[in-house]
């Protein structure tokens, strides 16, 4: 029933519609006349020596005259209706219609006045242009003038919402929306995230996020090279290619290789730290090398956890914040010092060797 109440009244606004064009069709030269006159007599004005507004006898009669060149009334009546004829008669009517149909009220005129605003801003900021070189520049005699203009667009406005709120119902608008516009969407994601936990230092967390940061940016270049979601997907899906697999993988042998390391701590010579957040412990060994060894390093939890295994191990915990920085940043696990750093490291390990009485 209300399917068919919407196609009467459909049919009623067609009828209306096209009764209104065929009549504006039969008196088009009418209605343009009528347009052309009010213009010609807002800006068509032949001043004689009196100051008096000369009046128009017929067609032929000039409006304009250059030198050789004289425009007609004719002239000007063919041009400006090639022109503007249908946009004026357009406005006219629409003008004639709305203004009846949405009266002028205080709620429309502060909007008008905010968008008006809004232009003028628009325009000084973008042409760097004053308000009235934008009215001048659009054709606007003043402010009111270009208020006027807003009206009629305001009003248009009203009257399309209204129509469509009429004739129109919200089933129809989704299921165009459905079809035309969104249609059927489908989507697809691979979850590429850190594998970190609270047991990892800053370092180690900030290490796991370029990771899974570099991961994803390598399946978007291979995506961009015009392979489908799904091929990438299975090329990821083997264990050397899985996110996760590879994730996990590297987790597990960084926990054996931290494993390991503690349990080399208890055969440190000295601890050295800077207090709270390094740990570096060391060992020399003359039947190993010649220099001393970095046997396990970390940062704040991994260096609470060096100290606690060296405490209890009795191995000496000296606090020197230049040398453990230098140890923890410029020496890999299981590496010799460098010779820049014997003379710092020999001071400590003799401090130490007097304690235990070994010089």
């Amino acid at each position: 029933m209300e399917k068919k109440k919407n196609n009467k009244s459909l049919q009623k606004s067609n009828s209306f519609w096209n009764k209104t064009l065929a009549w504006i069709n039969e008196n088009q030269r009418l209605l343009i006349g009528f347009g052309i006159g009010l213009l010609l007599g807002l800006f068509i004005m032949i001043v004689t020596e009196d100051e008096e507004i000369a009046t128009l006898k017929d067609g032929t009669q000039p409006v304009v005259t250059l030198k050789d060149h004289t425009i007609t009334a004719d002239d000007l009546y063919s041009d400006m209706k090639n022109y503007y004829g249908v946009n004026i008669l357009v406005n006219t009517i629409d003008k004639l219609i709305l203004d009846e149909k949405y009266p002028e009220t205080d709620e429309m005129l502060k909007e008008l006045e905010t968008t008006a605003e809004r232009w003028y801003q628009t325009y000084e900021t973008y042409y760097q242009t004053s308000k009235e070189d934008f009215l001048a520049n659009n054709g606007f005699k003043s402010h009111k003038d270009f208020i006027e203009y807003l009206k009629l667009d305001y009003r248009r406005n009203e009257a399309v919402e209204d129509y469509i709120k009429k004739e129109i119902t919200d089933k129809e608008i989704q299921e165009y929306y459905d079809k035309e516009v969104y249609g059927d969407v489908n989507t697809k994601h691979m979850l590429v995230k850190p594998d970190t936990n609270d047991k990892m230092t800053d370092e180690e967390k900030e290490t796991k996020k370029k990771e899974a940061l570099n991961l994803a940016k390598e399946i978007i270049a291979k995506l961009n090279t015009g392979k489908s979601f799904d091929e990438v997907k299975e090329e990821y899906k083997n264990t050397e290619g899985n996110p996760q697999i590879k994730s996990r993988i590297r987790s597990k042998m960084q926990e054996v290789s931290r494993a390991r390391m503690m349990q080399s701590v208890p055969e440190a010579d000295v601890v050295i730290t800077n207090p709270t957040h390094l740990a570096v412990a060391i060992k020399y060994d003359k039947d190993l090398g010649e220099a001393p060894v970095v046997l396990a390093k970390g940062a704040d939890y991994l260096a609470a956890k060096i100290k606690d295994i060296a405490a209890e191990n009795k191995v000496e915990i000296v606090e020197n914040k230049p040398l453990a920085r230098m140890l923890y940043y410029n020496v890999e696990i299981g590496n010799q010092i460098p010779p820049e750093l014997y003379q710092m490291v020999a001071e400590v390990l003799a401090y130490v060797y007097s304690i235990q009485g070994k010089i």
